[in-house]
């Protein structure tokens, strides 16, 4: 991603970092804006459900704990196991 001068000012001054700036790239909804410049914008309804999604990707993280599986040379899973601690 090229970022102008200028957007690399404003966002610094207006204190929206290049992980934002990605995450609404990503995620944002494109619309023409005038001077037929593309505009994204994230909605309340893309952030719910964004928000979803990482509680549930927590969830399942912390599922993994002690978890174990094992896969042959041809990456069959042959098996998978609840680890001892």
């Amino acid at each position: 991603m090229i970022i102008s001068r200028h957007a690399q000012i404003r966002s610094q001054q207006r204190g929206i970092p290049e992980s934002i700036t990605e995450l609404i790239l990503e995620h944002g909804e494109p619309t023409i804006a005038v001077g037929n410049v593309m505009r994204y914008e994230v909605s309340g309804k893309m952030i719910n459900s964004l928000q979803r999604k990482v509680k549930l990707l927590i969830n399942q993280i912390e599922r993994m704990k002690n978890k174990v599986v094992v896969v042959s040379d041809e990456g069959v899973i042959i098996t998978s196991y609840h680890k001892k601690s």
